[in-house]
């Protein structure tokens, strides 16, 4: 076979296309190299501060939820009549928790404001109501001393917190008031939490309490437990005496604070979180606590 100079075979062009590209991969890595130079530094500073936020996030949450701990903590007290009077100390997933519990009772005309005509006359101690709540019974006696020779009442009630239903069909004693003045109305509704049960009389049927007199009203109501809270009142017929009532309702302010170190047992050292929560008893005779609201800060 001859070959003719100046003709040019597929061999020969493959070499010449190899031969012009030598050099070219290795300019291509130094452009990666410096591009990756370029890249890698700040990348590498967000990655950093990423593991740094990430660190600051999780303890942050671990301060939180020793706080929580705190809180669930003071529930269980409460609900297990261990009310700690003074400000107390948990280490909680190795942080470190002061926790206060307040009690505060709030005027029961508060609850009854919207139960009522309108607040005590001048002579309210004259007629004295006294709650008598005990498992799945209420009884409310009311006795009359004052000076003048009767006076009548209209309306009387009871406020249990929580939910309850009245148990009908139950038998009225003898004794008591609504045997002695049939003709009235009855009411239960829930109202702020509770449950509020009324009798109410009309003008020409109101019961009529003579000095000295004591009358009761007892009722059965469902669950069968004897309530945490509980009101009773009586209204009155005359401005001079108005509504009576006796009993109470007690909230609790629970001030949890967490710290993330525990190093001394001082809540002054960390970073803290504070959780601020207000709870109210429920259920049956107050084993329940529910919480009301929760500030965080």
């Amino acid at each position: 076979m001859r070959y003719y100079r100046g003709v040019i075979t597929m061999k020969t062009i493959l070499k010449r296309a190899t031969r012009d590209q030598k050099g070219a991969a290795f300019t291509m890595v130094l452009i990666l190299l410096v591009l990756g130079g370029l890249i890698l530094a700040p990348l590498l500073g967000l990655m950093s501060a990423g593991l740094m936020a990430g660190r600051v996030y999780e303890d942050n949450m671990h301060v939180l939820y020793a706080a929580d701990a705190g809180i669930e903590d003071a529930v269980w007290k409460i609900t297990h009549d261990e009310i700690p009077g003074d400000a107390y100390n948990l280490t909680i997933n190795d942080k470190y928790v002061s926790v206060e519990v307040e009690t505060t009772a709030i005027d029961a005309e508060l609850i009854l404001a919207d139960l009522v005509d309108g607040g005590g006359g001048p002579h309210s101690d004259w007629m004295v109501t006294y709650a008598s709540p005990t498992p799945g019974t209420f009884s409310i006696d009311i006795t009359w001393n004052g000076t003048a020779s009767k006076k009548r009442v209209y309306s009387i009630g009871a406020w249990v917190g929580g939910t309850y239903s009245y148990v009908y069909g139950q038998a009225i004693p003898d004794n008591d008031i609504r045997a002695q003045y049939p003709i009235h109305t009855s009411e239960q509704k829930p109202h702020e939490g509770g449950t509020a049960f009324i009798w109410e009389w009309s003008d020409s049927d109101r019961p009529v309490f003579n000095p000295g007199d004591t009358k009761t009203i007892t009722f059965q109501f469902t669950p069968m437990v004897t309530p945490a809270m509980s009101i009773a009142w009586v209204e009155a017929g005359s401005g001079d005496v108005g509504f009576i009532y006796d009993g109470d309702f007690t909230f609790y302010t629970i001030i949890a604070t967490a710290v993330s170190d525990t190093g001394t047992a001082t809540a002054d050292i960390g970073s803290p979180t504070t959780i601020v929560a207000i709870a109210v008893p429920r259920g049956c005779a107050g084993d329940e606590i529910e919480v009301l609201s929760w500030n965080i800060s």
